[in-house]
C-alpha cells in the first residue's frame, strides 16, 4: 500500500508541474496557474503523508500549507477567491 500512495504522490506531483504550466501557457494568469500548482503540491504532499508520517514530511507538507494558505491570501486582493 505505502508503494500505491507514494506512486500516487509522485503521478499527482508530476500533474502539478504540468497543469501550472499548461494553464499558464493558456491562460496568461499566471497567478491562477500558481493557485493550481500549490493546490496539487498539496495534495501530493497529503498523499505522502499517509504513506510515510515522518517529521521531514511532516514539515514539507506544513510548508505547502501555509504557501498555499499565503498564495490564496495574496490573490485574494486580486479577485482570487481561493477555490
Amino acid at each position: 500500500m505505502t508503494t500505491v500512495l507514494l506512486t500516487a504522490a509522485a503521478l499527482t506531483a508530476l500533474a502539478a508541474v504540468a497543469g501550472g504550466v499548461l494553464a499558464a501557457v493558456a491562460t496568461r494568469r499566471v497567478g491562477d496557474a500558481v493557485a493550481l500548482l500549490v493546490d496539487l503540491l498539496v495534495a501530493a504532499a497529503l498523499l505522502r503523508l499517509t504513506a510515510q508520517q515522518d517529521w521531514p514530511t511532516i514539515g514539507v507538507t506544513g510548508v505547502l500549507v501555509a504557501l498555499r494558505y499565503g498564495v490564496g491570501r495574496r490573490l485574494a486582493g486580486r479577485g482570487f477567491e481561493g477555490r
